[in-house]
């Protein structure tokens, strides 16, 4: 293969279209008032009455991104949800911890 040039069997905006969901996609989405859970990355997560359990399921520590859907009932939120520009909250997990966040996120 040359510099610049696209290796057989990759389309190059497969590439692409990967990347951006990893920058613009938080790993998860969570709304306590509507029950909802949507998990993006590669972490378990579960939603309860008490808050919102994250486990690691690596032998690595890892960082994931949450992202309250709460916070798109405010009048001052940019639609849609997942934009590059929204700054998620960032949560680090060391080897299979497992934490719980209770209350939400702030």
């Amino acid at each position: 293969n040359s510099v610049g040039e696209i290796p057989f069997g990759s389309g190059g905006w497969t590439e692409i279209a990967v990347m951006l969901c990893v920058t613009e996609n938080p790993g998860i989405y969570y709304d306590f008032e509507k029950g909802k859970l949507a998990v993006l990355d590669h972490v378990g997560a579960s939603l309860s009455e008490t808050g919102l359990e994250l486990t690691n399921p690596f032998d690595y520590p890892i960082i994931v991104r949450l992202w309250n859907g709460a916070n798109d009932n405010d009048q001052n939120s940019i639609k849609p949800v997942f934009l590059p520009c929204r700054e998620y909250e960032t949560i680090k997990l060391k080897a299979h911890e497992t934490i719980q966040l209770t209350g939400g996120v702030q």
